[in-house]
């Protein structure tokens, strides 16, 4: 096994369960656009019923209800809560969690699923991503949430393997949740985005853009010939174009740009990443700058996939005060991460804040008193039951406030600033140097 990390904590398990499996059919090279390359392994689409069927989700508020009897025994032996993303053509697709995963995290891993299968407008792959969802439903691709890697092995060499689903696995202790201590110490290796977009590619990808996987394909045997990435596992080499992909939209998100405290539950030792690169030394950058400097080509290929920024909805836990950054602080860890976020909302009763970054951010506060600031970007913020704040950086009389149906408006006269944000349920306005109360019958004024 050697001193890899991923390699002694068995990091590949599933995939070679399922990555490797007699659902994978060899087809011949065609265009870019229509069939597969040379000898790339597509999953087929499995005969007979699903062994999980259609699981009714829509009575729980977060959309995570208890595994019902009627679903394989060899399922309910090691899962006991589901929920499910729902693809155009009306089929589930599967996520399956073990008792150790909190639902907030169950919900993240549904969320950072959805984000991967919105689509881009404007971008040549992911436009239109329904086809890859619908694939994907129709290969009963399944997310399995694992307690640890333990619980993992006995589970498939206990049958599960056979059920005729499209695994792909992931770990409670490698899934951290935007706000919670662990994100905000930027502690857990984040392994969500990586796992998740294997499963995407795997069946989704691989299926509906063939031309796509060989062109990700010759960009990874472009870096690992330039020394730029090494591929594993070593003897899966049918597999290297999906981690190169995973690790190379990890660094995208600058989810390496600091090195993480811990893998999987367990410390890691200061030399274990490499300075400058990311999993483990495997490839040579480790933010999106770096990535775009060394590695150009699968740079474009992500962005011609993936917006700039996570698309989904981060619900901040019940238990956080303070305030939460969406632009990079250097002295807080998280915020180079959290710098990608555009919607932020917050849970529970207690005072707490959110500051937004350049993109149109949307920030909702909670039951208490809440500061809110957009910054840069046009900005909706809207507050809840408690005396809300909103936050703009220039003097009063540089803004146009306009009140009308209930809703504020705010421009700032300075193009390079504030932008335009709406507001709801906000009562009070700080500038530089002052704070008002705002207007609560129609009308406008400045101030």
């Amino acid at each position: 096994m050697g001193d890899d990390p991923r390699e002694s904590r068995g990091l590949r398990v599933t995939r070679s369960h399922v990555a490797v499996s007699t659902w994978f059919a060899l087809i011949p090279l065609c265009s870019i656009s229509c069939s597969a390359p040379e000898e790339a392994w597509v999953p087929d689409i499995p005969g007979g019923s699903d062994p999980i069927g259609d699981i009714d989700v829509s009575g729980a508020p977060a959309g995570v209800v208890p595994l019902p009897e009627s679903v394989d025994d060899r399922i309910q032996e090691w899962f006991g809560r589901y929920t499910r993303v729902v693809a155009p053509n009306g089929k589930p697709i599967h996520i399956l969690a073990q008792d150790g995963w909190r639902e907030d995290q169950i919900v993240r891993t549904r969320k950072v699923l959805q984000h991967i299968l919105r689509g881009v407008p404007g971008t040549r792959f992911g436009a239109d991503k329904d086809a890859i969802a619908n694939a994907m439903a129709d290969r009963r691709a399944t997310l399995v949430l694992f307690d640890t890697v333990d619980r993992l092995e006995h589970a498939f060499h206990g049958g599960l393997g056979d059920l005729e689903l499209g695994f792909q696995d992931l770990r409670a202790n490698e899934c951290p949740v935007e706000g919670d201590p662990d994100y905000l110490g930027h502690e857990t290796r984040d392994a969500a985005f990586e796992e998740i977009l294997h499963m995407v590619h795997d069946y989704g990808i691989r299926p509906v853009y063939p031309g796509y996987d060989e062109a990700l394909h010759q960009a990874n045997l472009d870096a690992a010939k330039r020394g730029l990435w090494k591929g594993w596992p070593q003897d899966e080499p049918e597999n290297h174009r999906n981690e190169y992909f995973a690790a190379a939209y990890d660094n995208y998100l600058d989810l390496w740009a600091l090195k993480p405290l811990l893998y999987e539950g367990e410390s890691l030792e200061s030399d274990a990443i490499p300075e400058g690169t990311s999993h483990f030394g495997a490839f040579a950058a480790n933010t999106r700058a770096r990535l775009r400097e060394v590695d150009p080509r699968v740079f474009g290929l992500i962005q011609e996939f993936f917006p700039p920024y996570l698309t989904y909805t981060a619900e901040l836990p019940p238990t956080f005060d303070g305030t939460f950054f969406m632009r990079l602080e250097p002295g807080l860890r998280y915020t180079y991460k959290s710098r990608h976020l555009v919607h932020v909302t917050l849970t529970g009763r207690l005072d707490a804040g959110i500051t937004g970054n350049a993109w149109d951010n949307r920030l909702t506060g909670n039951a208490g008193d809440n500061v809110l600031e957009g910054g840069a970007g046009n900005d909706r913020l809207s507050g809840g039951p408690g005396i809300d704040t909103a936050v703009f950086a220039g003097p009063a009389t540089r803004y146009l406030i306009e009140s009308r149906n209930g809703e504020i408006r705010v421009t700032d006269e300075r193009a390079d600033r504030d932008g335009v944000d709406l507001l709801d349920g906000i009562e009070k306005a700080r500038f530089a140097g002052s704070e008002r109360a705002l207007p609560t019958e129609p009308g406008r004024s400045r101030r």
